[in-house]
C-alpha cells in the first residue's frame, strides 16, 4: 500500500531529533498500512502537527516538536 505524505519543505525546518521522529512516523505508517500522512506547521513554528490515516479513518494524530526527542500523541 502507498503512503502519501504531504509536502513539508516550505512549512517548517526540523532539527535532527524531530527529523528522526518523522522518519519513525513514516515507518509506522507503512507498517499500519496507512494511506495518508498529513503534515502541518504548528502555529508557533516550533514543530510539526501530523495526522496518520487509512482512507478517511484517522489512526493517529499529534505533534513532533523541535528541541524534544518525543512525539505528543492526541488520538
Amino acid at each position: 500500500m502507498h503512503l502519501a505524505v504531504s509536502d513539508l519543505k516550505r512549512q517548517v525546518r526540523l532539527d535532527r531529533a524531530a527529523a528522526a521522529q518523522l522518519r519513525s512516523l513514516v515507518h509506522l505508517g507503512r507498517e499500519l498500512l496507512a494511506t495518508q500522512l498529513q503534515l502541518d506547521a504548528t502555529p508557533d513554528g516550533a514543530g510539526l502537527g501530523f495526522k496518520l490515516a487509512r482512507q478517511d479513518h484517522v489512526l493517529l494524530s499529534g505533534r513532533i516538536a523541535n528541541d524534544r526527542a518525543a512525539v505528543r500523541l492526541t488520538h
